[in-house]
């Protein structure tokens, strides 16, 4: 199961408009991953219906598509216009979940999903 880190509504993404998110990478005992140990990471961008958003379907963040990795293992996210578009008619908020998995050491697998909300600021009820 990946590690979850849930940003509240009161940090919501204005609808349209570039973000960033971040996570620090770890491995099943709790202990960082440099960025010297990470081979690949893979991101995925969907609603809370399940549906992709913006194509971000295992889409490589590894240094490229808005993702950077420090060396310390912290991940830095740039969320573009299109990330954060309202995609669904009526609620205000509209949580996202961004889904990461990547290898590291040796081929040993890490997975974390960032939840965030982006906030539609026009015709909601």
């Amino acid at each position: 199961m990946p590690a979850v880190i849930e940003f509240p509504r009161s940090q919501a993404i204005p609808e349209s408009s570039t973000g960033t998110i971040g996570a620090q990478l770890a491995g099943d005992s709790g202990s960082d991953i440099g960025s010297s140990a990470v081979s690949a990471l893979v991101a995925t961008l969907t609603n809370h219906q399940g549906t992709i958003v913006n194509s971000r379907d295992e889409l490589t963040i590894l240094g490229a598509n808005g993702g950077s990795l420090s060396s310390t293992g912290y991940l830095t996210q740039v969320l573009s216009v299109a990330d954060t578009v309202a995609v669904e008619i009526g609620p205000e908020y509209q949580q996202r979940f961004f889904t990461i998995e990547g290898t590291h050491s040796g081929g040993k697998t890490l997975a974390c999903e960032i939840r965030f909300f982006v906030r539609k600021l026009t015709g909601h009820p």
